[in-house]
């Protein structure tokens, strides 16, 4: 069930093998494209806060006594020190506060509270739910996506980047080449002639979708379980991932996950920028880095949950089996993985709009087996099963890549038996 993304050009380097003059257009057209492209700048080591711009409010215009009242009244609350006794009561009367205003009035508040202040009601924030009272990660959560969603770019940006809790963190991870942050073209689908460049450097066909299980490409963030769990859910209920996931009309994006523990909704919003090196995108998108193509929803999925979890070093290293209740809020069912009967048990699965993934035997995804097929200690969602033959067909999260070497896997019954640790499955419909 190869997905081919084929564009022109690919069929154009062909024929320009053994036609001259179609090698030299071809050669004059990259050079068009290379120049043509966005130079797209990064905030070095940390988030970038977009310039002001005229910004159309929704509601009613802003009413200068309620600001004013309202910033007096949470200032002289920030000028408490967080650690503080009654962290919670405090942070209780500054969320009734931020609420009560409109949008309007919550920009100027906010733009007038400025870095420190900022930072002051990020601190409060976090020691009240450090008390483990009446606040949890979901009511902190809950109040940050208020500040990052109603007011304008400039200030959503600016609460990005002074409330460093909105954030997720990049410390900790094996791979520490993040040099600083930037916001994509994207967030969702960028087409460009109805194509998008890979790093491969041709173009191909965008997808008829804007968002489907084809669009994943995992970057440096060891993340497979979750990514290809997203394609799963994805490729078992094409409406799902769309439902759950919006950009806000100030370019901030909000997801929709669920509590890891209990499966209650937890909505995350975050800010556009994403960590990259040297200009490259770090963490999942799809197709390609490049930030000026990229198709970008992988990425924001992941950013919230690195969110959820404090940090993309917290997301390193899991299974389906976790990430399915993140994802769908529902509890997934284990197949057994040693029972001949398995390709027609997952079938069964599929058919009645159930998302599964597997798990393979091994240690490190550096390692594979079967001929290089198959890559050690990495999750995969299942794409088909040929119930005629016993067969699975497996797919990767690294991506559509040119050559598709690991990108899709055939597994015999017998193979599978011998390589998958864990089967998974979880109802989207």
């Amino acid at each position: 069930m190869n997905y081919h993304r084929d564009h022109w050009k690919r069929w154009a380097r062909t024929v320009g093998n053994f036609v001259p003059e179609v090698d030299v257009a071809l050669a004059a057209y990259d050079g068009v494209e290379r120049l043509a492209r966005p130079k797209m700048l990064y905030q070095r080591g940390g988030h970038p806060i977009q310039p002001q711009q005229p910004w159309q409010f929704p509601g009613p215009p802003a009413v200068e006594y309620r600001v004013e009242a309202a910033y007096r009244r949470i200032a002289a609350t920030l000028i408490i020190a967080p650690q503080a006794p009654d962290a919670d009561g405090r942070a209780d009367a500054v969320e009734d506060l931020l609420y009560e205003l409109h949008a309007a009035e919550l920009d100027i508040v906010l733009g007038r509270l400025g870095n420190r202040g900022l930072d002051a009601l990020g601190r409060l924030l976090l020691a009240a739910e450090h008390l483990e009272r009446s606040w949890d990660f979901c009511r902190v959560q809950a109040l940050f996506n208020l500040l990052l969603e109603r007011p304008s770019p400039h200030v959503a940006s600016l609460v990005g980047a002074c409330i460093s809790a909105t954030q997720p963190g990049m410390d900790g991870l094996e791979d520490d080449d993040v040099d600083g942050w930037l916001v994509p073209a994207g967030p969702f689908v960028v087409l460009d002639d109805r194509a998008y460049r890979t790093d491969a450097g041709y173009r191909v066909e965008g997808a008829a979708d804007a968002m489907a299980w084809q669009d994943v490409l995992q970057g440096l963030i060891g993340d497979c379980w979750f990514l290809t769990s997203l394609q799963a859910v994805a490729k078992a209920n094409p409406q799902w991932l769309p439902r759950h996931i919006k950009q806000n009309p100030n370019g901030t994006v909000s997801v929709l996950l669920y509590d890891e523990d209990d499966r209650h909704p937890c909505p995350v919003t975050v800010t556009p920028d994403l960590p990259v090196s040297g200009g490259v995108l770090v963490g999942a998108t799809g197709h390609t880095k490049d930030p000026a193509y990229a198709e970008m929803w992988p990425a924001y999925y992941e950013k919230a949950y690195a969110q959820q979890c404090a940090g993309y070093a917290a997301i390193e290293g899991g299974w389906a089996r976790r990430a399915f209740p993140i994802i769908t809020g529902r509890e997934p069912v284990r197949l057994p993985t040693d029972s001949r009967d398995l390709p027609w048990r997952i079938d069964g699965h599929l058919r009645s709009g159930h998302a599964v993934a597997v798990g393979t035997r091994g240690g490190s995804d550096r390692d594979t087996v079967l001929g290089g097929r198959l890559v050690c200690g990495h999750e995969y969602f299942v794409k088909e099963v040929d119930t005629r033959a016993g067969r699975i067909c497996l797919g990767n999260p690294w991506g559509d890549a040119a050559s598709k070497t690991k990108w899709e896997v055939w597994l015999s019954l017998d193979e599978a038996l011998t390589h998958l640790n864990e089967a998974t499955a979880v109802l989207t419909r």
